[in-house]
């Protein structure tokens, strides 16, 4: 038995080094196909920093001119939201926002949870998209559903079921990976690292039906609460540990008490049999006083373990710990610096004592960032961990092999980054694997995985796109999820590996479509992603920082002269040819270095252009126009704040009026010109003091307005100068990044970053695109055409209407027929797409026309 457990050791480590030397030696590239998500993936490999770059920089643009976010700055502005929102009715704007998906890509997840009477039931916390439940295991088709709380709660980073009473269950809030309260506005050394905010701990005694605030964090929301244990011999005593340190609770939530005070407290441990003694792994990024902490008296007193573990003076990632479930006096750890796995140790003797394992670096560049580690429960040998990827170990820790990869098909695909691995209570084999694309199942502990993300709407989008022609085609990019595509099915198309950034679709041509990755790289098709994948523009990323592009770098296609695009670094690189080349145009740099965070181009003329610089250490956020396509440039500055200009958006029909956009807090965050920048008047009005993303025009009345936020959306009827929410059908709280509008079904689209993508119809405010019931087949012909063009109704019975429309919405001919066969001279109208609608009683059609 010995000699057979020493050959499985031996080959192990064996399998290990070949496959490491065989997994470095690939260079892994976006995908130069289409993708779904049970075939073939590829992904290129991410800079080491390219998770806290993701995290990073949404905090600093909510942050900025400070370090970090006031402590209650969400609370005030979700206060001053409900006290307003009374006043500022729905009632008016008939219908609600409806979800079209992606429910096939699940966005990043923090933490998993099985009722242990009835493991068909399965809780996952999302970090961007709240709380959510299957009563099918994850399995099947649309098994998840989300559950709301009541709460302005968008990550839920620890889940913790009473096991005598599946019932009662305690949900933390928040994700922190670096933050120090006393030094908030000055000094840090490492900008916080921050998804979304939390509000404390959560409480339901009724399985999710209804729920409490057990530990009110409300006005502390910069706050982050990373584990939750219960004391299994006595239920009503918890501990949670959290960026502030630990917290214990004798009573069942009622009271919470700190028992150990040190900055990110993360993974905690706790002994099933002597619940004395609890374990919490301490520090990550810059914070002070790490350690693996260990009290022998229910925290009453915590001392630092440092027998058999390295120095903390230097380590700069998490610690994380797991207990072998038939014995807990045996213990595993993984110490990581930021990047990469420093070791794993294990103890014998319920934690204080350690001895070195192995030393392979498991984290893979998220040592700050992923977690996950767990003995099976019916063999001390055998364990699971994950980084970048899971790893498996047969010998109690000291040697592990890669058993998921990332870039293979099933059985062994995996979504990367690790978060949370925990087992089902009633049998061994099967784990579950919490990742940044939702959950994964293996029912042979790690020797194969099952993606169990159907229904599961949580996608991360940061911005999306839409056909001028075809209101069933939409691109989108996520956040460590790809630039997607959506074709109709709520079930949408992986295109691009990487976090998807900006995105476009020709408006003459939706064969010709724009997506890219992380520092403005960006990949074009000529035949919608079916076999042509070409990249026409490729920069790339320092891991050290100091790039000359942002890691959400904009680029836009002209809407009236589509060859022409633009792309943002730290001056602007143009395009004439549709990409097929690109030089530099303009000031370079444009502001002595600053990074190019927004760009827009009239629809009415190609030559005008808007950009707009983000702040940095030495320079002031600049807003720029140009007449010339980019030539000179004019700095139109002075009235904005210095803050983080997220959006940019000009008046379809009057290149002088244009709309600007900011993140951060504590000033105006929608500013508004009728002479091109000239002047600026703040329009922010009523609208909440919370980092805004993104503003639309409605081309066909354009004094209505639609603005997202932090929060949700919001509606002006009247130009800006008042605002109402926009908010029905949403989830409990909802982060709006952007907003399009689809001109064939007249539409407003609604990209989140955590809730997926929404629809909502512009007839809901304006009153005049109520959609028909039914619709009737017309044929154009010639298509393209440049004189005259031959529509056949077969469907029309009564006198209609038929008219046509440019791609900024204006009608520019109306006719009105009876008859099946209907000719009309279209030689008055300049060249470009157009949309035919055809009317009669409440049947409409809609087709594209091109004229030459």
């Amino acid at each position: 038995m010995k000699n057979a457990r020493l050959l499985k050791t031996a080959v192990c480590i064996t399998v290990a080094l070949i496959f490491s030397i065989s997994f470095l030696s690939k260079k892994r590239f976006p995908s130069k196909r289409k993708f779904t998500h049970d075939a073939d993936k590829r992904e290129r490999v991410e800079s080491r920093t390219e998770s806290i770059d993701a995290l990073q920089v949404l905090n600093q643009m909510a942050a900025y001119p400070n370090k970090d976010i006031a402590p209650d700055a969400y609370a005030s502005a979700f206060q001053y939201y409900h006290d307003k929102a009374a006043n500022r009715s729905e009632s008016t704007f008939p219908g609600n926002w409806s979800n079209i998906g992606p429910r096939n890509i699940g966005g990043r997840t923090l933490c998993v949870a099985i009722n242990p009477q009835d493991t068909s039931k399965v809780w996952l916390g999302s970090a961007g998209g709240g709380l959510w439940k299957s009563n099918s295991g994850g399995v099947g088709n649309n098994a998840w559903t989300y559950i709301p709380t009541g709460f302005p709660v968008n990550s839920v980073s620890s889940i913790v079921i009473n096991p005598n009473n599946p019932n009662e269950m305690y949900i933390g809030t928040g994700e922190t990976y670096s933050y120090g309260s006393a030094e908030y506005g000055y000094g840090l050394i490492d900008r916080p690292t921050r998804g979304t905010f939390g509000i404390g701990i959560l409480k339901t005694t009724d399985g999710g039906a209804t729920w409490t605030q057990s530990l009110n964090w409300t006005y502390q929301q910069n706050r982050g609460v990373w584990d939750i244990v219960m004391n299994p011999l006595r239920p009503n005593t918890l501990y949670a540990s959290t960026t502030e340190g630990i917290y214990k609770t004798t009573d069942g939530g009622a009271t919470w008490t700190q028992v150990l005070n040190v900055q990110m407290a993360m993974d905690m441990q706790i002994h099933k049999a002597d619940t004395n003694i609890v374990l919490c792994g301490v520090g990550n990024m810059s914070s002070p006083n790490k350690g693996l902490y260990r009290t022998t008296n229910s925290g009453a007193t915590w001392n630092i373990v440092t027998t058999g573990l390295p120095s903390n003076t230097n380590r700069t990632g998490r610690i994380t710990l797991a207990a072998f479930p038939g014995n807990n006096d045996i213990m595993i750890c993984e110490i990581c610096n930021a990047f990469n796995t420093i070791g794993y140790f294990t103890s014998t003797d319920k934690g204080a004592t350690w001895s070195a394992g192995s030393v392979q670096d498991i984290a893979s560049y998220q040592g700050f960032y992923s977690r996950g580690l767990m003995f099976k429960a019916d063999d001390q040998n055998t364990v699971i961990t994950g980084g970048v990827e899971v790893h498996g170990s047969y010998d109690g820790g000291m040697n592990f092999i890669q058993l998921s990869d990332y870039n293979s098909g099933p059985p062994l695909y995996m979504h990367s980054d690790v978060h949370d691995i925990v087992d089902n209570p009633l049998d061994p084999n099967k784990v579950y694997i919490a990742t940044d694309a939702g959950l994964f199942r293996s029912n042979d502990f790690g020797q194969s995985f099952q993606e169990c993300t159907s229904g599961y709407v949580t996608t991360q989008f940061y911005i999306g796109s839409v056909s001028y022609s075809d209101s069933l085609m939409a691109l989108g990019g996520a956040q460590d999820n790809y630039t997607n595509m959506y074709t109709g099915s709520p079930n949408w198309t992986s295109i691009i590996g990487g976090d998807g950034s900006y995105n476009a679709i020709d408006p003459t041509n939706d064969q010709i479509q724009y997506g890219s990755y992380q520092y403005l790289n960006v990949i074009q098709t000529t035949d919608q992603w079916n076999t042509t994948w070409n990249q026409i523009y490729y920069t790339s990323a320092n891991p050290m920082g100091g790039n000359p592009e942002a890691f959400l770098a904009p680029f836009v296609v002209s809407p009236s002269n589509p060859g022409d695009i633009y792309a943002g670094l730290d001056h602007i690189e143009k395009s004439t040819n549709q990409g097929a080349s690109f030089s530099p145009t303009g000031p370079n740099p444009l502001n002595n270095g600053a990074i190019v965070l927004s760009i827009a181009v009239s629809a009415t003329n190609d030559d005008t252009i808007y950009c707009a610089t983000a702040p940095d250490q030495t320079n002031s956020m600049k807003m720029y126009r140009s007449t010339d396509g980019g030539g000179t440039m004019t700095d139109i500055s002075a009235g904005l704040p210095n803050h983080f200009p997220r959006r940019i958006s000009v008046n379809p029909h009057n290149p002088s009026e244009v709309y600007a956009v900011f993140s951060g807090f504590g000033t105006g965050h929608i500013y508004k010109s009728v002479n091109a920048g000239g002047s600026w008047t703040n329009i922010s009005g009523s609208l909440p003091d919370l980092p805004f993303h993104c503003i639309t025009i409605d081309p066909a009345h354009t004094n209505v307005l639609y603005a997202g936020c932090d929060l949700g959306a919001f509606v002006s009827t009247d130009a800006g100068a008042t605002w109402q929410t926009y908010d029905t059908g949403f989830p409990d709280a909802v982060m709006v990044y952007d907003l399009v509008i689809s001109p064939v079904d007249q539409t407003l689209v609604c990209f989140t970053h955590g809730h997926g993508v929404w629809k909502r119809p512009l007839s809901n405010v304006t009153g005049v695109h109520n959609a028909p019931q039914n619709s009737f087949d017309v044929s154009l012909f010639p298509n393209p055409a440049s004189d005259n063009i031959c529509l056949t109704t077969p469907g029309l019975k009564s006198a209609g209407t038929i008219e046509i429309f440019d791609m900024n919405g204006r009608s520019v001919k109306r006719i009105i027929s009876g008859e099946e066969r209907t000719m009309m001279d279209v030689s008055e109208l300049t060249a470009g797409v157009y949309l035919v609608k055809v009317s009669a009683g409440n049947l409409r059609s809609v087709k594209k026309l091109v004229i030459e």
